[in-house]
């Protein structure tokens, strides 16, 4: 009983230590957005016909903004931004280009 509770913990562990590294390697990334889109109010925005879905805020172009957040999905690729205090999410294609700035 006891091997069983202490497998559980190492793997319930392991899950959290694998998930946050992704979160934290994710933020220290940047977007670069290069002409108007939109930000929504959700990341399921990203998925077509989502009827609960507004737009918070159009989004500079030639502005660059440190990542906040990504999900990532089969279909697409939503990334988390703050603009002037709003947050909001834009899909990754068009004029979205998200980097490492670490990376020369």
């Amino acid at each position: 009983m006891k091997t069983n509770i202490f497998i559980l913990l190492i793997t319930i562990i392991t899950i959290t230590f694998f998930w946050q590294a992704e979160i934290y390697e994710d933020k220290k990334k940047a977007v670069k957005i290069s002409e108007f889109v939109p930000a929504f109010n959700d990341w399921e925005c990203g998925y077509q016909n989502i009827g609960s879905c507004t737009i918070v805020f159009e989004v500079i172009p030639t502005k660059t903004f440190q990542v906040k957040g990504i999900q990532y999905t089969k279909d697409f690729m939503a990334i988390k931004i703050i603009q002037k205090g709003k947050v909001g999410w834009v899909i990754n294609g068009k004029g979205v280009e998200v980097y490492n700035p670490n990376d020369t």
